[in-house]
């Protein structure tokens, strides 16, 4: 199955950054996904909870907040500027080729399309970087290919 995901869309009763087609995040988006993120209510992101926003500032080559956590502030910044956007899925996906991607890079892009507890990541003949982890609680099977696109299957 193969989806598109747009980490900044919280519309119409999506799970947490699930998957959605809109434009850029508004501030009404951003302080939804904000709220669905900061799930102790302590008012910060930090290890489980900022490790897909993390990854996506990462795949981004942005800055990243100090000590790793998000604060309100500094992830409303990042949403509003949709730097947690993931792109949209090339048709045909997983593509075949020569990838450039690092493992780190591959797992990022899974991070931050919603995979977490990925495992037995590995690049295929093909080019393709396959492994397995959890989506929404079940597990799934996850491929990211030279151009960066994160399918599910």
């Amino acid at each position: 199955m193969k989806h598109a995901f747009l980490v900044v869309a919280l519309l119409g009763g999506a799970t947490l950054l699930g998957p959605q087609v809109a434009g850029a995040a508004s501030e009404s988006d951003c302080t939804e996904m904000w709220k669905r993120a900061d799930k102790d209510g302590d008012g910060s992101l930090r290890d489980a909870e900022a490790e897909r926003y993390l990854a996506a500032l990462r795949i981004r080559n942005l800055p990243l907040p100090t000590e790793n956590r998000f604060n309100s502030d500094t992830f409303m910044q990042a949403c509003l500027t949709d730097a947690f956007l993931v792109k949209a899925v090339d048709a045909g996906a997983p593509l075949k080729g020569e990838s450039t991607l690092t493992e780190a890079q591959a797992r990022d892009r899974a991070v931050a399309y919603g995979v977490v507890n990925l495992a037995d990541m590995a690049q295929d003949a093909d080019g393709i970087w396959r492994g397995k982890g959890m989506m929404d609680g079940k597990p799934v099977k996850i491929a990211v290919d030279y151009k960066g696109n994160v399918v599910l299957q």
